[in-house]
């Protein structure tokens, strides 16, 4: 336990300051959270702690060495002022495990350092719950007791357990830890935000539904097909244009000697959900227009002539429908992102791999004069 942290009924010159806690967030979405979280957290260990409490939150991408690991050395240096932090909290978007399980959170009691994978809380990202497990963190870096405090369901059935080194690790459960992650990924990589970088696509589609919409063949074929097979025609749609953009772009990750297998599965799951996610949205936003379109520009009368019986509400959903599926297939072929997006931040893999230092930079650092021991890593 850290000097002017135990409590005796006397109250010592170190528990009149503020202790000083630094927040490191990824940038991005753990950026956001983490400034949402900030007043909640700072609030809660102090009143935790019996002393005031100064939260500072800084956006820097956590560094990751070549064999994927997160080292202590490089967690430091993501901040110029963390000496003068009593503690260092990490939050990163980075997937870990420990023993077959997500690692959820890990806190080194003897360097003041934690770190929280904000990928395993799943899509519960309000600033309760990343307050409440950033404070947990904290106090057992500081070398203080967790237990008995409030927890979220996100985060209540984990349990801390002392490892080799002496840090201490939060896992998750097997099952329910592995869903959770992945669903935390998907939120990480904001498929909200992929959408609407893919206007150039949606433009091509919206070309070719147009001719589905006044084409009387696309009618007919609508009217015949069960809604068993619209559904597969629609589904077999967005597929298709997930799987082009995700082969065409390369975001698929084909991993290295270093990444564990089961991280390239989880980097490519989280990938084909968050594509598949946005092309929906944009399938979606398509049957909206192409619905609007054919109500206003067919005639029931001319509908009715054409499909041989009375023109219905449902002839128009089907319609559109088989429209929009066509013009995502049709005109989702060989369309990539717009020139303006980044796809070196669209997955978890890219950025992790951006984070990821140059061998020659550190060979060239160990090389110098005076260059600084490394340090123990923290391994995930």
């Amino acid at each position: 336990m850290r000097p002017g942290l135990e409590h005796n009924g006397r109250v010592t010159d170190h528990e009149q300051q503020a202790l000083r806690v630094r927040l490191v967030a990824d940038p991005g979405l753990p950026t956001r959270r983490a400034e949402a979280a900030r007043d909640r957290l700072q609030v809660s260990l102090s009143s935790t702690l019996g002393r005031r409490v100064r939260v500072q939150v800084s956006s820097r991408r956590v560094r990751v060495e070549q064999d994927h690991r997160i080292t202590l050395s490089g967690a430091k240096q993501l901040n110029l002022a963390d000496r003068d932090a009593d503690v260092v909290l990490l939050l990163t978007e980075l997937p870990r495990f420990v023993d077959d399980r997500p690692l959820m959170a890990v806190a080194f009691p003897g360097e003041g350092v934690g770190l929280v994978s904000l990928p395993t809380l799943g899509v519960l990202l309000g600033e309760r719950v990343i307050a409440g497990l950033l404070g947990e963190v904290a106090l057992v870096a500081l070398g203080e007791r967790a237990e008995g405090l409030d927890r979220s369901e996100a985060v209540r059935r984990a349990r801390w357990s002392q490892r080799e080194d002496g840090s201490w690790a939060l896992r998750t459960g097997r099952v329910t830890g592995r869903s959770r992650l992945v669903a935390g990924m998907v939120v990480s990589n904001e498929p909200w935000a992929a959408a609407p970088k893919l206007t150039g696509a949606f433009a091509a589609a919206a070309a070719t539904a147009s001719f589905g919409m006044f084409y009387n063949s696309i009618w007919k074929m609508a009217d015949v097909m069960s809604e068993y097979r619209l559904v597969i025609v629609a589904l077999l749609s967005v597929l298709f244009m997930t799987g082009w953009l995700i082969v065409g772009n390369r975001l698929w990750e084909k991993g290295d000697s270093a990444m564990p297998v089961r991280l390239v599965a989880l980097y490519n799951m989280s990938t084909v959900l968050t594509m598949a996610m946005a092309v929906s949205a944009l399938w979606v936003l398509l049957f909206v227009l192409m619905l609007i379109g054919t109500s206003a520009v067919i005639p029931p009368a001319f509908m009715t002539e054409v499909i041989g019986h009375s023109a219905e509400p449902n002839n128009y959903l089907r319609v559109a429908w088989f429209s929009s599926a066509m013009g995502v297939v049709a005109g989702g072929l060989g369309v990539s992102f717009d020139d303006d997006a980044d796809l070196r931040l669209m997955t978890h893999a890219q950025r992790e791999r951006a984070g990821m230092p140059d061998p020659d930079e550190d060979e060239r650092e160990d090389d110098g004069e005076g260059a600084a021991e490394r340090k123990p890593s923290v391994v995930a």
